[in-house]
């Protein structure tokens, strides 16, 4: 009797580690796949040393703004609204603000903020205040669902899938109220004007 329950208990065990053995390497592809996936969007990001663009954002209540993007890595950032809006958002290298031109305002960005990934020298998706929650890769494009441990909500980034190139960012708030980028008419590697990155001075 206890013979058989040991051939039995042996079989048991065999069929476990066939199964085991079909399923872990579907799993070692996977995570594979998905880390080369971020190899790679990553090192097409860390190329890039300038970047203009037209933007285009829509906020939670469908209200569209549209604008100029301008970026040069690592640290400066220029995303300058169309009038009548009076927003700019502005980096030197050294702060990250909004400013309010009518308001004559300005205010520090939140961390999760997509600009503040582009102000690094090294941009890295998987970081100790950053994980990739979902990456999604179709034939056009690859999206990244990012969340930040210390701040509710996701950033979502879009990229083309032949170019790597950013699409668009979709910031989603703890309440699902979502603002989405657009980029448009990108121009790469062309030297800016070095003023357009220089704090303005409000008039009191």
């Amino acid at each position: 009797m206890k013979l058989h329950r040991y051939i039995v208990l042996g079989l048991l065990l065999m069929e476990s580690n066939a199964c085991f053995a079909q399923v872990a390497p579907r799993q070692t592809v996977e995570q594979t796949a998905l880390s080369q996936t971020i190899a790679q969007v990553e090192a097409a990001l860390n190329s890039i040393t300038t970047l203009k663009a037209r933007f285009r954002q829509t906020d939670r209540h469908g209200r569209i703004s549209t604008g100029w993007f301008f970026l040069e890595r690592p640290g400066k950032v220029r995303f300058d609204y169309d009038a009548p809006s009076p927003n700019l958002i502005l980096s030197d290298g050294k702060s990250l603000l909004h400013i309010d031109k009518e308001l004559k305002e300005y205010s520090e960005l939140p961390r999760k903020n997509p600009l503040h990934l582009f102000l690094h020298k090294r941009i890295s998706f998987q970081t100790q205040e950053t994980r990739v929650r979902k990456c999604i890769r179709s034939t056009r494009t690859i999206t990244f669902i990012l969340s930040a441990l210390r701040e509710p909500g996701t950033l979502t980034l879009v990229f083309d899938a032949g170019t790597l190139r950013l699409q668009c960012w979709i910031l989603e708030d703890e309440d699902h109220n979502r603002t989405i980028i657009n980029l448009e008419r990108c121009v790469y590697g062309e030297k800016l004007p070095t003023h357009i990155f220089k704090m303005i001075k409000l008039p009191a």
